[in-house]
């Protein structure tokens, strides 16, 4: 989005978290806002308030239908935050390391569906990865 977007994108950012803390939306809509939600975080990452969106999605994760965003969240907007050494703290809490090892094992002991499957294991193992390389970095 252009400039126009950027400056609505606070306002969008309140829409979509007040979805996310009704969680009345069927699961399948949850996990598309918080991909959204990722998608908007990094487009502004230099001006939003990166912590504070943290706070608001990560308590929605893992996310539990919808597969096909696995890359939005976990790689394209956490793992790359983390990879840029963002100052988030949340980046580097042991629930991002958690959530990523469930979604994994979760996923992998199901068999429901081989293609959402592997997207899942691939998206979590990448970005457990990228949390622990981290840290083991920054200690």
């Amino acid at each position: 989005g252009g400039p126009e977007v950027k400056a609505n994108f606070m306002a969008i950012l309140q829409i979509l978290s007040a979805a996310l803390e009704q969680r009345k939306a069927e699961r399948r809509v949850m996990d598309n806002i918080c991909s959204c939600v990722c998608r908007v975080l990094m487009a502004g990452v230099d001006t939003l308030p990166v912590s504070m969106i943290l706070a608001t999605l990560l308590p929605h994760l893992p996310l539990q239908l919808d597969f096909e965003e696995n890359h939005n969240v976990y790689v394209a907007c956490l793992c790359r935050l983390i990879e840029v050494n963002h100052p988030a703290e949340h980046l580097r809490c042991p629930r991002s390391c958690a959530l990523a090892y469930n979604s994994y094992s979760s996923r992998r002991n199901t068999g429901n569906g081989r293609h959402q499957h592997n997207n899942t294991a691939s998206a979590s193992a990448t970005l457990c990865e990228c949390v622990c390389v981290h840290w083991l970095t920054v200690m």
